[in-house]
């Protein structure tokens, strides 16, 4: 098998049709867990159909709270809608999108915040102009069996051209990606990755 690492090509990832920053409000806070005075955040991976709907939402890290977790998929499933991810013709495909929902008891904290990092990378010296820290979002296009096919950043991204290609080849050796589920079969699908980038300590202290 050819794995592809490209700049700009057909794929796209599943993005919010609406604003995201709407989904959540202080008032979804379970009021069990009010009283309980219980916080935390769960991180998802949402499964996103050809049609744009959430078909599937997975806990990846737990907030610590059952209620909490199955709140946050139930409002996530019912208020969620995305623009679908698009295969190497264009065409829709299924995709996934990684996020968290912050439960906090002050006023306005409870919120939703996509891309958390996935994969943290630390290099020797960052090209100059690029910012520490420093990230960049990466499409991967998996087959049914889970295998990467093609990855490339997202070229809207800053530091895409930049990093993208040290980002797709660690994403490469380090991710194992699933296949995402359509009523329990795999299928093909583009997938985000979000990579931290960061310098060594002995080369920030040398600036």
């Amino acid at each position: 098998m050819i794995l592809v690492f490209t700049i700009a090509s057909g794929i796209a990832l599943a993005t919010p049709a609406t604003r995201s920053a709407d989904w959540i409000k202080d008032s979804d806070y379970p009021v069990t867990e009010v009283i309980r005075d219980v916080q935390g955040s769960t991180r998802t991976m949402l499964t996103v159909g050809l049609d744009g709907t959430i078909k599937n939402c997975s806990i990846a890290i737990t907030s610590g709270s059952k209620i909490l977790d199955d709140k946050a998929c139930l409002i996530l499933k019912k208020r969620g809608h995305f623009v679908p991810a698009k295969d190497e013709e264009g065409k829709p495909i299924f995709g996934s999108f990684n996020s968290s929902v912050n439960w906090f008891m002050a006023k306005g904290r409870s919120a939703y915040r996509s891309n958390d990092t996935d994969l943290i990378l630390v290099v020797k010296k960052l090209p100059k102009d690029v910012k520490m820290p420093s990230r960049v979002i990466v499409m991967a296009l998996v087959d049914a069996d889970g295998r990467l096919e093609r990855c490339e950043p997202m070229a809207e991204h800053p530091n895409a051209k930049v990093l993208g290609p040290t980002a797709c080849s660690q994403v490469h050796e380090r991710i194992k990606f699933l296949p995402l589920l359509d009523n329990a079969k795999p299928v093909k699908s583009v997938q985000a990755v979000t990579v931290g980038i960061n310098e060594e300590l002995s080369s920030r202290s040398d600036k």
